[in-house]
């Protein structure tokens, strides 16, 4: 199940994400860059919004966040998990 079309809250305020990455080891500058993204997104607008137009022309299913990560999961250093249901 994915979340297109859904709402998706982050908790916390700015600079919320890039300190959390920080403290589990991601570089600063990384934590940076993915925390400046993230307040774009929750700015609105046509830059937040999900586009599968390319995945529709090419018949190509989009991936979920969590098939994503389940998938990467060994490059980021973790292990992929059971999937759980999105209530």
């Amino acid at each position: 199940m994915g979340l297109a079309g859904k709402n998706v809250v982050i908790v916390g305020g700015p600079g919320s994400v890039g300190s959390a990455l920080v403290a589990h080891g991601v570089s600063l500058e990384i934590a940076d860059a993915l925390d400046r993204q993230v307040e774009e997104r929750l700015k609105g607008g046509i830059v937040s919004q999900v586009d599968v137009s390319t995945h529709q022309l090419f018949a190509v299913k989009p991936t979920t966040f969590l098939e994503f990560a389940q998938r990467n999961a060994a490059a980021f250093g973790g292990t992929a998990t059971a999937s759980r249901g999105l209530g």
